[in-house]
């Protein structure tokens, strides 16, 4: 029998908005609760997600990095990692007791995400103190960044956390304003806090150029001026002015990160086809696997779960090889055209295309050019080893920066990269740093299969879901087909995604240019919430009862008329009140109920 003990730590009373821990798994990721009790014998709970010290070939990106690690025999000099993890606290309650979470099994980054063995290792823990009184926001960190605004002459952006530390709310009309103050920086564009509840943080965002005569990537002294209606702080940091060069190192290609662009584009298609789209198999039910990887499986013989070598003979006969499908791989039918307008009718805001899959058989030209002259937005690898990723990521987020463009990497290249990518899985909790989920429409491939039945591709309802769900937890859903090998789309994908995309593009507002909330993404199963500055989301993953309550401290105040977002009744005003407990309860009618499917949205103005 084994037998996990959590550890409670007594807590000096007093007002806290969060638990930030320095901590790291030791093999999967790993997700456990910290639960907090008040002085008034209430509770809260939120998780927590922990990447491993070291994984491969997908490395994560840590907040302390490492240039080794012990193992019980040698030095291990592949880079580990420690990662802070934050748990929102309830500021308008005296803190009394954490317990923190005890975990032994987590989820493996390969595909699918299955459930392994792994220890949650916290080496330090803070708490952010909620002291103020009144009307009082607090900067808790400021940072320039290497991202501009879209559509500028490379306006920098200034990301600045701010977290309301006092007992009163923030309104539109304390105007408060966020600006920079410094003689190597000009505020072009200032950032502005709309709502904030006591204990609530806001990531705000400030645009600013260099001063004249300032060279681009110096560094210097600059101020985060709070300003507004009763309100007044500042926080002084050391900026870097402009947009910086990257160098080819580990070090300084860390430094990159997703585009505001691609951070507010949440949806993208992604698209396997290639010679393997000739066989076209995998298998299916229980015995199915990724059918663009037919050579791999073919090569491994007789014998193999998945069967393919027995496909293959039984169908083609021994002497056909791998390479004897190039001819048949015509591409005959295919319309660019008619691919990007099922993506815009998905209601996708990107694709990304595999343009040499593992079979070695590319879909264009590779010339030793080929980087200079690459037109995309995302270098998005696979199974990272031994490389020189440094030199290539340096020149290519330079040369595209200079064109005006902003690019990312992903974490397979070999390197932490820019995102994350779990396979056929997705986070359970907030990740802070960005993350993309990657699934097929196929129960479990990329490639197209034809072994699998219409019945079995993922429906409308569940791209939906999925979709909120990953958004609500700070990621991007990158959704895979299958095309034929001469290019088409078989009906059901194109069916799927479009019903799907009828929901998605009539509820952009909820979805698109959204963030997530610092408080917690969800309450219970089928409850996630978003943001922007000028509102709040709520969005059911049923069709609701006819009252729904909300226990979550969601910045509703008296006053606010809810409305819905999307289907037949959009606009409508849904009566709300808050109970005595200070719950949030909405009654819904059966107009509501019946005007949209999928998933049900309404908005909380500021």
């Amino acid at each position: 029998m084994k037998l996990f003990i959590a550890l409670v730590l007594e807590i000096p009373r007093g007002r806290y908005s969060g638990a930030y821990m320095l901590a790291a798994a030791e093999t999967a990721i790993a997700t456990g609760f910290v639960n907090a009790t008040y002085a008034d014998g209430s509770e809260s709970s939120r998780a927590v997600l922990v990447d491993p010290f070291w994984a491969w070939p997908y490395p994560y990106g840590g907040d302390i990095i490492f240039p080794y690690y012990l193992t019980s025999e040698e030095i291990d000099y592949n880079k580990s990692m420690i990662f802070q993890s934050v748990a929102w606290l309830d500021s308008t309650k005296e803190l009394t007791s954490l317990r923190l979470p005890n975990v032994s099994s987590g989820s493996g980054s390969g595909p699918g995400g299955g459930e392994e063995s792994t220890r949650l290792h916290i080496f330090s823990l803070s708490l952010l103190p909620a002291d103020g009184e009144g009307l009082a926001l607090g900067v808790q960190f400021a940072r320039s960044t290497n991202m501009w605004f879209e559509g500028t002459n490379k306006t920098q952006i200034v990301e600045v956390a701010v977290n309301n530390v006092g007992t009163e709310w923030i309104y539109s009309n304390h105007s408060v304003e966020l600006s920079v103050e410094s003689a190597g920086l000009c505020t072009v564009k200032p950032g502005v806090i709309k709502r904030l509840r006591p204990g609530d943080q806001a990531r705000v965002q400030i645009g600013v150029e260099n001063a004249d005569g300032v060279i681009e990537g110096t560094s210097g002294e600059a101020t985060i001026i709070v300003s507004g209606d009763g309100v007044k702080s500042q926080y002084t940091f050391n900026a870097t002015f402009g947009i910086s060069q990257y160098e080819p190192t580990y070090e300084s290609i860390y430094q990159h990160e997703t585009p505001q662009w691609f951070n507010d584009g949440k949806y993208g298609i992604f698209i396997h086809w290639g010679v393997y789209s000739v066989p076209a198999w995998g298998n299916s039910g229980e015995r199915e696997s990724y059918a663009e990887w037919y050579w791999w499986w073919l090569n491994l013989g007789a014998g193999d779960s998945i069967q393919v070598w027995e496909h293959h003979r039984d169908t083609y006969g021994e002497n056909l090889v791998y390479d004897d499908f190039i001819p048949e791989f015509t591409a005959s039918e295919f319309d660019p055209k008619e691919w990007v307008d099922l993506f815009v009718d998905a209601g996708a805001q990107y694709f990304v295309q595999t343009s040499k899959h593992h079979d070695g058989y590319a879909l264009m030209d590779l010339p030793p050019s080929i980087l200079a002259n690459m037109g995309t937005e995302i270098m998005w690898c696979d199974i990272g080893g031994p490389n020189m990723t440094a030199e290539f990521a340096a020149e290519y987020f330079n040369s595209k920066a200079q064109k005006g463009e902003q690019v990312m990497i992903n974490n397979r290249c070999g390197v932490p990269g820019d995102f994350d990518t779990p396979e056929y899985a997705r986070y359970s909790a907030v990740q802070r740093r960005k993350w993309e989920s990657n699934l097929g429409l196929d129960p479990f491939s990329y490639g197209y299969n034809q072994a699998t039945p219409d019945s079995a591709y993922l429906d409308p309802a569940s791209i939906v879901t999925s979709l909120v769900d990953i958004v609500s937890k700070n990621g991007n859903f990158l959704l895979d087909i299958g095309p034929t090998a001469n290019g088409t789309i078989i009906p059901v994908m194109k069916r799927n995604l479009r019903q799907a995309g009828e929901w998605i593009n009539t509820h952009t507002e909820a979805i698109f240019n959204t963030t997530y909330w610092y408080v917690t993404p969800e309450e219970g199963q089928a409850v996630r919430f978003t943001q922007t500055t000028d509102a709040f989301y709520i969005i059911t993953l049923y069709a609701p009862n006819d009252t729904l309550v909300l226990h979550s401290p969601v910045p509703y105040a008296p006053g606010d008329e809810v409305t819905v977002v999307g289907g037949n009744v959009s606009g409508t005003v849904v009566p709300s009140q808050l109970l005595d407990d200070g719950a949030l309860q909405l009654t819904i009618s059966e107009e509501v109920k019946n005007a949209d499917r999928y998933a049900w949205a309404f908005k909380i103005p500021f």
